[in-house]
């Protein structure tokens, strides 16, 4: 086990595990072959804890194998995104080859004149509404289609005017669990950085 040792002002040293050792605000209590003793904080030369040969290779085997799991599953998601992903790129070439470019053609050409009458109309509704997260989900819908990029990009700047407006209203809030609380609820989906900003002001106190 590993040991400690305090050492007096007077000389006087005290060694023991830490199961002799009893740390209160100001003094410590040292108990050894004679009973308890008071050591006073103010009169330490210095207090030191020593581990031993044995908990130290511990201690140094524990910590490299949490090291070599955490790097094993980090590689193992690592390589199971890359599966995903060249899975995904070969089924949309396979859908591409079975629709002899026909799909690939879709996806990048511009909205027609009636298309985009009805986007506009989808874009009035959703702004005439007050709610965001509405917002949130045509972006995460659209984000990858091409020929709506532009009424994405409205949207995006119409969700980041309401986050703001947000945060500037939970600025008043107090810094409080029940008020961190209420704003992951209702903001977590759509303006995760107020609510991170929220709960790291209600950390650093």
């Amino acid at each position: 086990m590993a040991t400690r040792t305090i050492k007096m002002v007077d000389g006087t040293k005290f060694s023991g595990t830490d199961s002799n050792f009893a740390d209160y605000d100001g003094f410590i209590k040292y108990g050894g072959l004679f009973g308890w003793t008071i050591i006073y904080q103010d009169m330490v030369i210095y207090d030191t804890t020593r581990m031993s040969l044995v908990e130290f290779f511990h201690q140094v085997s524990t910590n490299l194998i949490e090291f070599f799991h955490q790097v094993a599953t980090n590689l193992i998601e690592f390589f199971r995104k890359v599966m995903i992903g060249i899975i995904a790129i070969t089924l949309v070439w396979l859908i591409v080859v079975w629709g002899n470019g026909s799909f690939a053609s879709f996806d990048n050409s511009p909205l027609t004149k009636k298309s985009a009458r009805v986007e506009e109309r989808t874009l009035q509704r959703l702004f005439e509404q007050s709610y965001i997260d509405p917002l949130t989900r045509y972006i995460h819908k659209h984000k990858q289609d091409k020929a709506r990029e532009p009424y994405v990009l409205r949207v995006e700047n119409e969700r980041q005017k309401r986050c703001a407006s947000i945060e500037k209203k939970v600025r008043l809030w107090q810094k409080n669990r029940t008020n961190l609380a209420k704003l992951k609820s209702g903001y977590n989906y759509s303006c995760p950085n107020v609510v991170s900003k929220f709960a790291r002001s209600l950390m650093n106190g």
